[in-house]
């Protein structure tokens, strides 16, 4: 799910939509209707379940600060959608204009003085510098963006690392294809697409027919096998774990 104030965002929101579905994620918008609506609740509730669904949520913060969760409590939609999303166990990522964050520092030091707040391009609403303040002091990495193209990189990059795509591929093993007694060997491996690290992987290989014996390569693997059931007894499943 992308959650954020729409009007200063409108078409941000639809780029990194369309990137996120080209990458073949399901996206979760409030503009597009694929978050579903009930007539008989607050438009807010439907969000807050779509966050529930989300496997993760994409928060960004602008200069608006947006409209209000509940009249009187001075809290946004976007803000109390962050506080939502921590209380479910939502994993989520926070992104903020590099501009908004460098202008709250100046805001932060004027206020300080005893200076009244005064609305700028920049920042439309001190409750703003309130929300940064409390992403900020629950010690989550906040990134910082300068343009579409910027926030679109970052975006993937941590998409990557939180769900690193690798291919598996499967072909006779160079050198060696054929056994005095008619076996074959084969060679299995992963080829890194995203160019992200694995830190943690569980493999299952099931095989159409049994096999004699498989072998893990350690000189060419830059991950290490940690444990797992290995081949199974009637030698047509394999698991490890690294």
């Amino acid at each position: 799910m992308i959650s954020s104030t729409v009007q200063d965002f409108k078409d941000v929101r639809k780029i990194l939509k369309e990137m996120l579905v080209a990458a073949g994620y399901k996206v979760l918008i409030s503009e597009d209707g694929s978050i579903l609506t009930d007539s008989s609740e607050e438009t807010y509730e439907s969000c807050f379940r779509a966050i529930e669904q989300s496997d993760i949520v994409i928060f960004l913060i602008g200069s608006r600060y947006g409209s209000l969760y509940e009249e009187n409590s001075g809290v946004s939609v976007t803000r109390q959608e962050y506080r939502h999303a921590k209380t479910v166990g939502r994993r989520y990522l926070v992104f903020i204009d590099s501009g908004i964050w460098a202008a709250r520092s100046i805001y932060k030091s004027y206020l300080e003085k005893g200076l009244p707040f005064v609305e700028s391009s920049l920042i439309s609403d001190s409750r703003v510098i309130d929300f940064i303040d409390e992403v900020d002091q629950e010690k989550r990495w906040i990134h910082q963006f300068s343009d579409v193209s910027d926030l679109i990189r970052q975006v993937k990059t941590q998409l990557d690392i939180i769900n690193p795509a690798y291919e598996l591929y499967y072909q006779p093993l160079k050198g060696n294809q054929s056994n005095p007694d008619g076996s074959l060997n084969f060679e299995i491996g992963f080829k890194n697409i995203s160019g992200t690290p694995l830190f943690e992987f569980n493999v299952n290989l099931q095989f159409a027919t049994p096999i004699i014996d498989i072998q893990y390569d350690f000189s060419r693997s830059a991950v290490n096998l940690t444990g797992g059931r290995g081949l199974s007894e009637n030698r047509t499943e394999f698991e490890w774990l690294g």
